[in-house]
């Protein structure tokens, strides 16, 4: 009984070591597979701004984050986005219940998103970019911190 206890232990350690959040600022790459909430990667976020690049390159690709809070206050994210002229993405938020707080939809050329939400310590946003048509010239940058 006492090895299957320390065994399920083991167990539970390693699954909560794979939903860690990346805590830090500074510029860091999406990690693939993150093309569902469930798959999302997972940011804590405080008063260092912090930028995520990306791509994404296939048609109905989605990249999704989950930004944490670390302070109460306003989350500031700033999307820019650098589509082809037929390009067609959409970045959304959406609060820890699901609820859509802000949708930009059909995105192409050079566009730059800016939203402030006010958020507790503690409780996340769900961010992620649809890819319906065209393609992206260079990275795209999600810059975030809470002020």
């Amino acid at each position: 009984m006492k090895k299957k206890i320390l065994n399920l232990m083991l167990v539970l350690g390693i699954l909560s070591l794979s939903v860690m959040p990346i805590k830090a600022s500074g510029t860091y790459w999406e990690q693939e597979n993150n093309d569902s909430k469930s798959s999302a990667n997972v940011f804590s976020i405080d008063k260092s701004p912090m930028h995520i690049l990306g791509y994404v390159s296939e048609q109905d690709e989605e990249d999704n984050f989950i930004l944490k809070a670390d302070y109460s206050g306003k989350m500031q994210i700033d999307f820019m986005c650098y589509a082809s002229s037929d390009g067609d993405f959409d970045f959304y938020i959406r609060d820890s219940k699901g609820k859509l707080l802000e949708r930009y939809a059909n995105i192409s050329g050079n566009k730059w998103e800016y939203i402030e939400i006010d958020i507790e310590k503690g409780d996340y946003l769900h961010v992620y970019i649809d890819h319906d048509a065209g393609y992206l010239t260079k990275p795209y940058d999600i810059e975030v911190d809470i002020d």
